[in-house]
């Protein structure tokens, strides 16, 4: 289905319907506002027409007593067609955005999910230049009588985005996305009934499908007799609808957070303090809107576009490469006294503080699985550090036997903040280093993902260094034995490592080549 037989047939129809054309004229002066969920960025439309979706009555007899107005008889003679296999391509006649479309079943069947996933992947495919979504018949359809899916041009809902509540992101193939579709909406749905979710689909090139899922737990939100709010997938992904001109004017950030927290499953990031560097005077700039405390010490970003750049920011400290920079960086600046020194912090989300770390300490070109599989141990990492400064049986910074006596000095570093941003714990540059949308991809493909061992988090520590094999936690780090860091073999085959204690062993495999995953390097 070609880009321009979709376009033809929206400037057929806005020739042939003049209702249609009004309104889609109006969205050019429809207005819009910012506010922000939780620190997420997110737009409120205002949009009267769509008071036949946002008003509509979708219980049992409401549905029973109107004619269905997707099915062809009662439809309008000016309304075109495109036919597509089993469903008809329609110029939606209340659009949110130009180029809005319905694609609705030929035959009147229940919107259901179930058992169409793979028409709507195949849609999205075809589709060229469009993102295709679904409402569950309790998550914002109208129509819930009658299968249907929308689209509307993908510029006009990017889902390589932050969400403020709980969502699950999937970027492969057809046929790898589908397989997770299908495995997560059986999850979802109970004793087989449909699921409540609202799901998007795009094609990002003629391989790769990218899909979003918000699991829904209610259909509108408390306020819904007061500020006529009723998400659906528009809502949800990026653009909170209102029909008239005081819910517009009511639609504020306290509002929006209530209503996706009545109607989807809210969950607060986490943030984490990072060290960027200490000086007798910190040097910074701040661009964009920001607050600060009484006292001046923290500054807090107030659009989402805003950032702070630090002057002669040290890196690769006690390394051969070390040198100053200056380096930008998003969320909030702390500036703390120590001694005679200024630190100078960045409070920020940890999923943006990963989407850093991973442009960072490695390659933003590597394959999708592996920037996948660093940001999973990325994040058990931080996370666990977090975790061990909360609690009291923390790091062992002593080890003190009749033989020996081991300071454990380096945990000594990070009083002040839960990490720092060199190579000593995860190399972090803010915004400084441009991320990739494939580095954005694997964050979000594995949104709050972490290593557990039993119910602790893994401290899933990692280093460049590589000799063919794996080094003991205990040995490297601190006096603590993990099962889950322990000797083996860097190689694919998982041939047996010998006991590098002992040290002939150890001298031959020092001196030879052993087969491992960067024996090539």
């Amino acid at each position: 289905m070609k880009r321009d037989a979709i376009d033809r047939l929206v400037e057929d129809q806005l020739r042939d319907w003049e209702e249609v054309r009004l309104r889609t004229m109006s969205l050019r002066d429809v207005k819009v506002k910012d506010v922000t969920v939780d620190g997420v960025p997110w737009r409120a439309q205002f949009n009267p027409a769509r008071v036949v979706s946002t008003g509509a009555k979708v219980d049992k007899a409401s549905i029973a007593a109107r004619p269905c107005f997707l099915c062809r008889d009662n439809r309008p003679q000016c309304q075109h067609v495109h036919q597509w296999g089993n469903y008809e391509i329609l110029v939606n006649p209340f659009p949110i955005f130009p180029g809005h479309l319905t694609i609705a079943s030929c035959r009147h069947e229940p919107q259901s999910v179930n058992g169409h996933v793979g028409d709507m992947l195949r849609l999205a495919c075809e589709l060229e230049g469009y993102t295709v979504f679904y409402n569950g018949p309790q998550c914002g359809a109208s129509a819930p009588d009658h299968l249907h899916f929308q689209a509307v041009p993908s510029e006009y809902m990017p889902l390589d985005r932050r969400y403020p509540f709980k969502r699950h992101y999937f970027i492969d193939s057809q046929e790898r996305v589908g397989e997770a579709l299908s495995e997560l909406l059986d999850s979802l749905s109970a004793y087989g009934d449909e699921p409540m979710v609202n799901i998007a689909l795009r094609a990002v090139d003629s391989s790769t499908i990218e899909a979003v899922v918000v699991p829904r737990r209610a259909h509108r939100p408390q306020c819904y007799d007061t500020v006529k709010v009723s998400p659906g997938a528009v809502d949800v992904f990026g653009t909170l609808i209102t029909v008239s001109e005081a819910d517009f004017d009511a639609v504020d950030s306290s509002l929006a957070a209530s209503v996706f927290n009545d109607v989807a499953f809210v969950s607060h990031e986490l943030s984490v303090n990072v060290g960027i560097m200490s000086a007798p005077e910190i040097q910074y700039e701040l661009h964009g809107s920001f607050e600060s405390d009484a006292e001046g010490a923290e500054f807090r970003p107030l659009s989402s576009d805003s950032y702070f750049t630090l002057k002669d920011v040290t890196i690769g400290v006690d390394f051969h490469w070390q040198r100053k920079e200056n380096q930008s960086f998003l969320g909030k600046l702390k500036l703390k006294k120590s001694g005679d020194l200024t630190l100078a912090l960045n409070i920020v989300p940890v999923e943006d503080y990963l989407t850093s770390v991973i442009s960072s300490e490695m390659s933003a070109d590597a394959s999708l699985e592996l920037l996948k599989a660093h940001a999973v141990i990325s994040r058990s990492w931080v996370l666990a550090q977090i975790c061990h400064k909360a609690s009291a049986s923390g790091h062992v910074d002593m080890l003190d036997t009749p033989e020996e006596r081991v300071k454990w000095y380096d945990h000594d570093d990070h009083v002040d903040f839960d990490v720092c941003a060199d190579d000593h714990c995860q190399r972090y540059q803010g915004i400084t280093r441009a991320s990739r949308a494939k580095v954005r991809s694997a964050i979000l493909s594995t949104w709050g993902e972490v290593l557990m061992y039993g119910d602790e988090l893994c401290d899933a520590r990692f280093s460049k260094c590589c000799g063919g094999a794996f080094e003991e936690f205990q040995y490297c780090w601190e006096p603590r034995r993990h099962d889950y860091l322990v000797a083996a073999r860097d190689a694919v085959d998982g041939a047996p490592l010998p006991d590098l204690t002992v040290e002939a062993n150890a001298r031959e495999w020092i001196l030879g080549r052993p087969d491992a995953f960067c024996a090539d390097v």
